[in-house]
């Protein structure tokens, strides 16, 4: 198996949505998939457990597996991901 490396370039375009932004008042995930019933929150799981790409996050939650309109609010949230993965290895190196 081929692991998919994450470039960030692949994010170039893609609009970056605050977590407070999919999150309603009652502090329930937001459905990204409606076909698979996936939730932002389980696209974050899924990234915190490990996966590193877009169509890891796919493979784990269902999402985008029927009709495919949620692939690109995915992409946003993984790249928002690896943004705050990124921001917060700049704060630890310029804090060392």
């Amino acid at each position: 198996m081929t692991r998919t490396t994450f470039r960030k370039e692949q994010c170039l375009g893609y609009p970056q949505f605050s977590q407070a932004s999919l999150t309603n008042s009652q502090g329930v995930g937001v459905i990204v998939c409606q076909c698979r019933v996936v939730t932002d929150r389980a696209v974050d799981a899924a990234l915190a457990d490990g996966a590193r790409s877009v169509s890891a996050v796919c493979r784990t939650t269902g999402a985008a597996q029927d009709c495919g309109s949620c692939i690109f609010t995915v992409k946003a949230l993984v790249c928002e991901h690896h943004a705050r993965e990124d921001a917060l290895l700049a704060a630890d190196g310029a804090a060392s």
